[in-house]
């Protein structure tokens, strides 16, 4: 009997034991799971930053840019300042927030030509495509730069804008470029070129005519603004079709062409004024309210 009593205590004893030990074993588990993952989120900041430059290549923007993004998005959720903005990225690196801008554009300018370059398409393509996709994970609310807006932006019609991204594409590839030009749109549409030359011009000058109602201005400024964004795109080397240009092509001077624009102005606002119902004033307040809540909000 004392046998039998002590082998049960003895067992008992071990099943004690044992009973801890697995409780212990499943306590640190969790632990060391938690550990790992700690030490493996912290192990290396270089994978931080190939993510970081990843996603900038996504957007189409730099590093630098969309760390101000991140900072800005954290901020609005907070109901707190954005850290990194702007201001802060340029006092960093002690220039001013134009310089700050003008770098950031022209590293963009390059990741895209150096994208474009990598996929064996032009810039505006790649934009075409970062766009659609950018507007596919929207839920397809917005397409972005599409070819239209790429055009319109061009001032040239969507026909021109494929010949043009076709003839780029094809001097890429060594000179052997088929696809959209001239010819080929012609041909397509069953015309002659001269016939879709005169196409295309009509509706570049319709869309032109049209941009400009909408901004209050007449076609020749705004050709001359979107010819100076597009001399500011290529990093300041050409300012293209600007006002001295523009009264060149006309045979007049840069005041005369000035005061045929603000007569041009004056007259297409009057016009839209009487349309409205409402005086010049009234509608300049009303384009001024429009142009302001399309412009993105700064920092603050």
């Amino acid at each position: 009997m004392k046998m039998n009593k002590k082998l049960v205590a003895a067992t008992l004893g071990a099943v004690f034991v044992f009973s801890a030990m697995g409780s212990a074993f499943a306590a640190e588990v969790p632990v060391q799971n938690r550990d790992q993952a700690q030490s493996k989120y912290f192990a290396d900041k270089s994978n931080v930053n190939v993510d970081l430059n990843q996603l900038a290549a996504n957007k189409g923007i730099t590093v630098d840019e969309l760390k101000a993004q991140m900072k800005q998005g954290r901020g609005n959720e907070g109901n707190r300042r954005g850290g990194a903005n702007l201001e802060q990225l340029a006092a960093e690196k002690g220039i001013t927030v134009d310089e700050l801008k003008a770098q950031m554009e022209q590293e963009r300018q390059a990741k895209l030509e150096a994208t474009a370059a990598e996929k064996g398409i032009t810039v505006d393509e790649l934009k075409a495509q970062m766009e659609q996709e950018r507007g596919g994970k929207d839920g397809g609310n917005h397409g972005g730069f599409n070819l239209e807006q790429l055009a319109a932006e061009k001032g040239i019609t969507v026909d021109e804008l494929k010949a043009q991204m076709e003839q780029e594409r094809g001097g890429k590839d060594g000179g052997n470029h088929g696809g959209f030009n001239l010819e080929q749109l012609a041909a397509e549409k069953g015309i002659t070129v001269d016939e879709l030359r005169a196409h295309m011009e009509q509706e570049r000058q319709a869309k032109l005519e049209a941009t400009a109602a909408e901004k209050g201005i007449t076609v020749d400024e705004l050709k001359a603004q979107m010819e100076q964004q597009r001399g500011g795109k290529d990093g300041g080397n050409r300012g293209g079709a600007n006002l001295e240009q523009l009264a060149a092509e006309k045979g007049i001077t840069v005041d005369e062409l000035k005061a045929q624009m603000e007569q041009e102005r004056q007259a297409k606002l009057e016009a839209m004024a009487a349309e409205k119902g409402v005086t010049v004033d009234e509608l300049k307040a009303q384009m001024e309210q429009q142009r302001a809540a399309h412009q993105p909000q700064g920092t603050n």
